[in-house]
């Protein structure tokens, strides 16, 4: 029976990787979960449990299958990702320790300590151990509404829970009456009248993105109010447009209060008009633009490191930025000349008609390419910079995609307005026909949902088709493409898919794709939510 070889195998499994380590390290409150390994010494068939325990410890034990006498192991992880871990025999007594320091390339150099002698030093490459932490349920609930989470240097959880009112004068309880908590990490808000998560596109948001920013706007006695962390701002008569950059540098929401509009940036009161309608922060944070009302006629203001206010209009869209704000747009209407797009400082049009609620723009991350949908003399077009597409007969409004790199366009459309089914373009291709669709993803990394005549809904991604489901959320791509996900609910319960294997069923459950391009789902198990890394 080889000692080395019984050194490797429980510190490959018990050591938890470098990169978990800073994220484990601030889970304090998940409750702890033990893991169970099966392997060999030699010919001797081992058990192996280990876990980790608080914010540093490691804790385990490992016996030989056939004398069935557990050893225990202690450990801890040190600073700068050393590690030591003593080991005790059925009496508690110590009868070694192990030293480690975990090096790059995931590799664990460690030295073997008995009675204060060195053995020798043993080089452990260590394996892939997935993440799966539990968290209990702490906000009073009937059901949950909405739930997700954010992953940088931790991981952080939130839910919504509406509980049901009841009346001391009653066995009655009424529907429509409802009590709603958030829940963040092992903190609960409300009780409230009525929550709003930041919603972007079909998303909702609680966490500003993979930050440790989070926030929404919230109605307690008919007065309404934003929570950003711990700060609560209000009481305000009404709060609105609340969004946030992606990197959640800032963000910030308008209000009414005495009459009056305000903008709120960060801790910052920035602004005070007679009426103001949309508030947007560009994706990078730079640049922040809203749409304000003066003597009748609508105006924008693009503010950066310099001012630029556009206007007076009969009516205006929401400004759209591209992801590093080095274009803007948004679309205006003159009443006596028709509908124009304004991109940065050129103007262009008129046109008789532009899908303008929400504005039909689209940009490349980078700004180089953009394009918009118009209709002129009957037919429809998109232009795309100087390069106009079409005539098509219709397209379906607020559809028009281009790639995040600029390099495709994607659009829905019908063959004429009254036909009763849809397609999809993705460049010179078509797919359909569909009764109804969705396009999901940007052009370049194309996905879409569909429902055929029977009323089931499907996912499909390129060639792949997924279902039939009761119901699907449009799929959701990894930063490289390597991955893609998306949820679908068979049978009344919800399934998460990831790639090719299928996670479920659960009462409520939600992924994400993490900056690094991993997976992970979250789930209700009875009074616990659970977050694991999936393959």
């Amino acid at each position: 029976m080889n000692k080395k070889h019984l050194i490797s195998i429980i510190l490959s499994l018990i050591i938890l990787p470098l990169f978990l380590i800073p994220y484990l390290g601030n889970l304090i409150f998940a409750q702890t979960t033990t893991s169970q390994y099966k392997g060999k010494i030699g010919n001797y068939p081992i058990t192996i449990e280990v876990y980790k325990e608080g914010k540093d410890k490691i804790k385990g034990r490992y016996m030989y299958d056939k004398v069935g006498k557990w050893l225990k192991l202690e450990g801890k992880i040190l600073k700068n990702n050393r590690v030591i871990i003593y080991e005790y025999d059925e009496n508690n007594k110590n009868t070694g320790r192990f030293i480690g320091k975990i090096e790059k390339g995931n590799v664990l150099k460690i030295e073997k300590h008995i009675n204060n002698k060195t053995k020798k030093y043993l080089n452990v490459r260590l394996p892939k151990i997935v993440l799966k932490v539990k968290f209990k349920l702490l906000l009073p609930h009937d059901y949950i509404t909405n739930m997700g989470f954010s992953y940088n240097t931790n991981i952080n959880f939130w839910l919504v829970g509406a509980k049901k009112c009841s009346f001391s004068n009653s066995n009655n309880i009424d529907e429509y009456c409802k009590k709603y908590y958030v829940q963040i990490n092992n903190k609960v808000y409300g009780p409230y009248d009525d929550v709003e998560p930041v919603i972007k596109g079909t998303k909702f948001y609680i966490f500003f993105n993979n930050t440790s920013t989070y926030g929404w706007k919230f109605r307690k006695d008919n007065q309404e109010y934003i929570q950003i962390n711990d700060q609560t701002y209000g009481p305000y008569d009404k709060a609105f447009a609340l969004d946030f950059s992606e990197n959640g540098s800032r963000y910030g929401w308008v209000f009414l209060k005495n009459s009056r509009y305000y903008i709120q940036l960060n801790d910052k009161l920035f602004a005070d008009y007679d009426y103001i309608r949309d508030l947007v922060i560009s994706p990078d944070g730079s640049k922040t633009a809203w749409v304000y009302e003066y003597n009748k006629k609508y105006y924008v203001a693009i503010v950066g490191q310099t001012t630029r206010v556009y206007g007076p209009y009969d009516w205006v869209s929401k400004p759209v930025f591209a992801k590093n704000a080095s274009k803007y747009g948004f679309v205006f209407q003159d009443y006596t000349k028709g509908d124009f797009v304004q991109i940065n400082d050129e103007t262009y049009g008129p046109y008789h008609y532009i899908p303008a609620t929400p504005p039909d723009l689209s940009f490349s991350d980078d700004g180089s390419k953009y394009g918009w949908v118009f209709k002129s003399k009957g037919k429809w077009y998109i232009k795309i910079n100087e390069k106009e597409y079409g005539p098509y007969n219709y397209i379906e409004k607020h559809t028009f995609k281009l790639s995040s790199d600029g390099s495709s366009f994607a659009f829905i459309f019908k063959y004429s307005e009254d036909f009763n089914y849809y397609y999809i373009q993705i460049n010179d291709q078509s797919f359909g026909p569909y009764l109804v669709i969705d396009l999901c993803n940007d052009a370049s990394k194309y996905g879409w949902w569909y429902m055929d005549s029977q009323g089931k809904e499907y996912i499909r991604i390129k060639d792949e088709i997924y279902g039939p489901y009761d119901g699907a959320i449009c799929p959701t791509f990894s930063n490289d493409s390597s991955n893609l996900g998306f949820i679908f609910r068979k049978d009344d319960k919800n399934y998460i898919q990831i790639n090719d294997k299928t996670y479920g069923p659960y009462d409520y459950a939600t992924f994400t794709f993490t900056k690094d391009n991993k997976a992970y789902i979250a789930y209700i198990s009875g009074n616990e939510l659970v977050i694991e890394e999936v393959e």
